[in-house]
């Protein structure tokens, strides 16, 4: 999830690891086209702001930072949560199993923040229970929704691919549960296996 302003890149050539060239241009293209994203039920969009509102939240959410819980993924088959979205669905069994093997499942209580604007991003989530807001806040102090993640919803990948920091902030509406994947594992799949980036750029 990106935010519709500029950010600048963080780092410099010398200070980023090194990337096969197959990789490096398919991260070009995927960029070019994540910002872009819209799931397919609609709930997820680019470049729009919704004020937030008593609607959404019941009520101002105060900023926490309390650690949410982690918790075994018995209850949930996290290879099938991640074959059914977008970003994994096109993967060989084992390569998914193997992403799964190294997620594990967090539940968080209502205003329970899973991350910051600007905090450096190492994970991405989807959400298996609850409803996680997206929010942005601008100049002025005030808090815009600008996307709501509901179960089957994947969000925080832009890290994979741009190396900044968090575009918003992620809050949980109410007592819900998602599955934190590392980045480590997908890129190191990405890096063995250039073809399974194919995913990526049709999103």
């Amino acid at each position: 999830l990106r935010s519709t302003k500029a950010r600048p890149a963080t780092g410099t050539d010398h200070d980023r690891p090194h990337q096969p060239a197959a990789f490096r241009v398919a991260t070009h293209i995927a960029v070019a086209f994540a910002t872009a994203f819209t799931a397919r039920d609609g709930r997820r969009f680019a470049g729009q702001f919704c004020p937030m509102s008593d609607t959404a939240l019941a009520s101002p959410i105060p900023r926490q930072t309390r650690r949410m819980g982690e918790i075994p993924g018995e209850h949930v088959n996290t290879a099938s949560v991640l074959a059914e979205t977008e970003l994994f669905g096109e993967l060989e069994a084992e390569d998914c199993q193997g992403i799964a093997d190294s997620s594990v499942t967090r539940t968080l209580h209502r205003n329970d923040v899973l991350f910051q604007e600007d905090d450096h991003a190492h994970h991405l989530f989807i959400v298996t229970q609850g409803r996680i807001a997206i929010v942005n806040r601008s100049f002025d102090g005030r808090e815009s929704v600008i996307a709501l993640m509901e179960p089957g919803d994947l969000f925080g990948e832009m890290g994979l691919f741009d190396n900044a920091g968090r575009s918003a902030e992620a809050r949980a509406l109410e007592t819900s549960e998602v599955i934190e994947v590392p980045f480590e594992p997908v890129l190191a799949l990405y890096e063995r296996k250039p073809s399974c980036m194919s995913s990526v750029v049709r999103m």
